[in-house]
This record gives structure tokens, C-alpha cells and sequence, in this order.
């Protein structure tokens, strides 16, 4: 997932915006896992602000074939 990625300036908007991101290359794309490990680190982080608001965007990566090397889209 590389909007927000900091790399350019319209990947900082988003995150600019809190006091805390955690972006990390396992959450991205073409990591095949990419959705689990946001969700495991997702459990974690609610659980140890459970006292607070929190505001969480996940993103379940694309699962077009050009990512996964198949020829149409999948689960």
C-alpha cells in the first residue's frame, strides 16, 4: 500500500493527520499475507487502547492477478 507510504507528499496527507501510524512493508501489497498481519497488529494496538478512541484503516490489498499471478480474481 503505497499511498501512504511518506514516500511523496500525497502519502503523508493521511497519515499526517494523526499522532501515530503504523505502516510497515508486510501490510502491503504484493505481500501475500498482507491482511492478516494488519488485522493481528489491528487486535494488538485496540487491545492496548482499549481506554481511548482509535481510529483504524485497513486495507485489504487488491487481489487482482497482476498481484497474485493468477489469472482472475480470487478470495
Amino acid at each position: 500500500m503505497t499511498y501512504f507510504s511518506r514516500d511523496t507528499p500525497l502519502g503523508s496527507v493521511l497519515p499526517d493527520m494523526f499522532h501515530e501510524d503504523d505502516r510497515r512493508s508486510e501490510f502491503c501489497s504484493p505481500e501475500p499475507d498482507s491482511t492478516r498481519h494488519q488485522v493481528d497488529h489491528a487486535l494488538t494496538v485496540a487491545e492496548q487502547h482499549a481506554d481511548r478512541p482509535l481510529f483504524l484503516f485497513v486495507n485489504v490489498s487488491a487481489t487482482h492477478g497482476h498481484y497474485t499471478g493468477e489469472s482472475g480474481d480470487s478470495w
